[in-house]
């Protein structure tokens, strides 16, 4: 079992320093199938959750957000197969 946790953001290199950090694969800034991929192909096991630091997704209803990047998470394991 794995103590570690991975965290699935996509941000642009220079927005990093101001919190700014999209749904996993919402900009195509990294191959997240890939890296999901990779992940399952080392053996990882633990758990997996995105972070997204986003203005809209917080001005949303509770909800609408969670419902959003829950699309967005199940979105990009079905592509990578997982």
């Amino acid at each position: 079992m794995s103590t570690s946790m991975m965290l699935l953001q996509e941000s642009p290199w220079m927005s990093r320093s101001n919190g700014v950090r999209r749904l996993p694969g919402e900009t195509g800034i990294i191959d997240i199938i890939g890296f999901l991929r990779a992940l399952k192909r080392i053996g990882y096991d633990g758990p997996v959750t995105p972070e997204p630091f986003d203005e809209k997704l917080r001005r949303m209803p509770i909800r609408e957000a969670i419902l959003k990047t829950s699309k967005a998470v199940n979105k990009v394991w079905s592509m990578a197969s997982l």
